[in-house]
């Protein structure tokens, strides 16, 4: 979970996403970016909590990272 005031930007960490790469490109080209309350859920915290303890942040440009499903899913199968 990431901040940027400057940017006007929230990056929100999905597990198992390579969200700790991305966390750490993003905390380097952004040299403002902090992390911010989420209410004890730590850095995997959903976005409703982080909105809920940081209502400011409903109007910054909210992103993430999803894995495809499906080569996990093919994989139970065999």
């Amino acid at each position: 979970m990431m901040v940027s005031d400057e940017a006007r930007v929230v990056f929100v960490h999905v597990q198992k996403t390579g969200g700790s790469t991305i966390d750490a490109y993003l905390r380097a080209a952004l040299p403002d970016g902090r992390g911010v309350r989420t209410g004890g859920a730590g850095r995997h915290a959903r976005l409703r909590r982080i909105l809920k303890n940081n209502p400011g942040l409903a109007h910054y440009w909210i992103f993430g990272f999803v894995r495809n499903p499906w080569p996990v899913c093919c994989r139970g199968t065999r």
